[in-house]
């Protein structure tokens, strides 16, 4: 098609312009059309819809195949990397109050006595853990 950029000239562009765009990101964020919550919880129909249409059509496990390993350690590579202390600094007293009711409920929880090594008994005490987790989610997301 004439007058049509290469693929490289437009790559570089919208690369450009993508990095270039964390101001705007940001007060996009600050000062949204309508509050955050709001319109999440609005499409929630929508998104399940089209989650439960994906998964419907294997969409999930053929991107996956698409992509392969190597763009999965690419990532990380890439990105993942460099912006795993930046994404987790400041994080942890957001992470202790979500855990922190799992901390309580498993401090009242009666001490199991365990058994030797691989024993029933203790596959039947780490089941008896997880089921109170299970408990704990479920008050927490009701």
């Amino acid at each position: 098609m004439a007058g049509i950029k290469s693929l490289d000239a437009s790559l570089k562009k919208w690369e450009g312009n993508a990095i270039g765009a964390a101001g705007n990101y940001v007060l996009g964020a600050r000062s949204p059309k309508r509050p955050w919550a709001q319109s999440a919880i609005a499409g929630a129909a929508n998104y399940k819809t089209q989650v439960l249409a994906a998964a419907n059509a294997g969409r999930f496990e053929k991107m996956i195949a698409k992509a392969g390993d190597a763009a999965w350690s690419g990532g990380i590579e890439k990105k993942g990397e460099a912006n795993y202390q930046v994404g987790v600094s400041g994080s942890g007293p957001t992470w202790g109050a979500g855990f922190s009711p799992f901390q309580q409920a498993y401090q009242s929880f009666p001490a199991q006595k365990r058994g030797p090594r691989n024993s029933p008994q203790n596959y039947a005490n780490s089941q008896a853990v997880g089921q109170l987790f299970a408990q704990v989610k479920s008050r927490l997301v009701a």
